[in-house]
């Protein structure tokens, strides 16, 4: 027994295994240590936001939830405070490191608040048809664990399969299996400290299945969220922590950060967002709708980052259908997107009708524009006033069919609202996947040539770097949050967006393309040798 023992201790399967995963472990406890020893002090960590059930709430905070929701059950059930304890050491490693006050809604417009550190504080009013989930339900099994162990067994196969490989090259075996460990073991750490920090903070998770509201009730959870932006925070970026900079914390200084959820109910939530209008000089509103594989966390800090880069003085909302948030949930998605048509129709018909807005701009991107065309086409075929309210439609890389995009949908939407902006891109390799899928182009795709419509500005984006995968360019790239910010809240048309230059296609068809300024370089004067 004792020679079995010694033989597989020094085995090359311990060699490399055991190397592996110790310096996995240490990475992961050395960039947790620095980064709280980084921070003067992390007292004040836990004051960031209030969690829903503290002792600190008001009553008229408490009797705000819906009476019907997963929140208010919670909030009345004796266990959560005991649960809460148990998770204040996990949440003192993931919580942002900030000595900060507490973020305050406030009936102050919402352009960005700057707080003690520089960091800015954006409120989104949100608006969602997802159901309230729970901690378990949640874990990303799919996205952390499943891929954490299968790697780990991978390592360990190929070890004991080959020993004669690892035996020379154990040392490399040895240094993969760490990259590997640690990247998808810090996906799965923060993704993991970022639900239990929303669960223990707000009492409420939203997930991926759909909420389903009782008779007469309103089909949707409202309610507002406060996001910080960091100072060191650059246009276009959506900063989350970074394996490859060895983050394994939430910190305030450098990401982007959900900071509170905020349920309310119907009235008071139309109330409060009338009165935010009213305190505005611009009483106009955004909306942003995500698209397929993504998160309520998300959706909530794009909105706050749009608002930000854009410099959009109005209010945002953003609108979450019940995305699964997994690339495997391609299916699932469209079929909830399409259930989300009609709860998209009614909240944006009362943005209208219970608030005193202006204008309300929508900016959908991939698939939420399925829900955006179509709920924009059941409000104007029932609101013939529509074309007073409705400015500018923002449709980024479409995952729509280009031909029902053309017969159905834009006819109806064109002449009722301020403006309709189409972004297409040829390097979308999102969008080629599911043209593939579904043997048709999609309008984020195809030919700008091909998606020439009397009052659509049409712009193609192909001549940029769109990324890796160039889907989600319209608010990653500079150069489109520069337009953006043209189109939305100057009100200008491509002709004026000096970037833009006009691709002609016949005498009364032209499309968009993006071209880099020139920069004009002055001639130097030849001075001969004998002045």
């Amino acid at each position: 027994m004792p020679q079995s023992i010694a033989k597989f201790a020094g085995s090359w399967f311990v060699k490399a295994g055991v190397p592996t995963l110790a310096l996995a472990g240490f990475a992961t406890f050395f960039t947790s240590l620095t980064a709280e020893k980084s921070q003067p002090t992390s007292t004040s960590n836990s004051q960031i936001a209030i969690p829903a059930n503290s002792e600190t709430q008001s009553p008229e905070e408490t009797n705000e939830l819906p009476e019907n929701s997963s929140v208010a059950r919670k909030l009345a059930n004796p266990d959560l405070a005991s649960r809460n304890e148990k998770l204040q050491p996990f949440l003192a490693e993931n919580t942002p490191d900030s000595q900060a006050s507490p973020p305050v809604l406030s009936s102050t417009p919402s352009s960005p608040q700057n707080t003690k550190n520089g960091v800015k504080v954006v409120t989104v009013f949100y608006a969602t048809d997802r159901a309230s989930s729970d901690i378990r339900s949640q874990i990303p099994w799919v996205r952390g664990v499943i891929p954490l162990s299968i790697a780990i067994v991978a390592m360990f196969g190929i070890i004991g399969l080959a020993p004669g490989m690892t035996q020379r090259w154990w040392p490399v075996v040895a240094l993969l299996g760490v990259v590997v460990v640690s990247f998808l073991g810090h996906s799965l750490w923060i993704r993991t400290a970022s639900l239990y920090r929303m669960s223990a903070r707000y009492g409420a998770i939203f997930g991926s299945d759909r909420f389903q509201a009782p008779k007469k009730s309103y089909p949707l959870q409202l309610g507002y969220c406060d996001v910080s932006i960091p100072p060191t925070h650059a246009k276009g970026k959506l900063e989350t922590p970074r394996w490859s900079r060895m983050e394994w914390r939430l910190d305030e200084s450098k990401h982007v950060i959900l900071q509170t959820i905020k349920p309310a109910k119907e009235d008071e939530y139309f109330k409060r967002l009338s009165d935010r209008l009213n305190s505005n000089p611009k009483n106009e509103i955004l909306v942003f709708i995500h698209g397929y594989n993504v998160s309520f966390a998300d959706a909530v800090r794009r909105t706050a980052q749009l608002h930000h880069d854009l410099d959009f003085p109005g209010t945002p909302i953003c609108y979450s259908w019940p995305s699964v948030g997994l690339m495997s949930g391609y299916t699932k998605d469209e079929a909830s997107v399409g259930w989300s048509v009609a709860h998209l129709e009614k909240f944006i018909s009362d943005i209208k009708n219970r608030t005193n807005a202006s204008k309300v701009h929508l900016i959908a991107h991939s698939m939420g524009n399925r829900a955006l065309v179509g709920a924009l086409e059941r409000l104007i075929l029932k609101d013939s006033s529509a074309s007073k309210w409705l400015g500018q439609i923002v449709m980024a890389a479409p995952d729509i069919d280009s031909g029902e995009l053309a017969n159905r949908y834009l006819p109806t939407i064109v002449p009722s609202v301020q403006r309709v902006t189409l972004y297409t891109s040829k390097n979308d390799k999102a969008l080629l996947a599911s043209t593939a899928l579904h043997g048709a182009r999609r309008a984020g795709l195809d030919d700008a040539s091909r998606l020439i419509f009397s009052g659509v500005e049409t712009i193609d984006v192909s001549s940029i770097n769109t990324g890796l995968l160039g889907h989600s360019y319209y608010g990653e790239h500079p150069d489109l949050i520069k337009d953006l910010r043209a189109l939305v809240e100057l009100n200008r048309p491509a002709e004026m967006r000096d970037w833009l230059r006009p691709v002609q296609v016949s005498d009364n068809e032209e499309y968009w393309i993006f071209q880099r300024p020139r920069v004009a370089h002055q001639s130097q004067p030849n001075v001969s040798s004998g002045r």
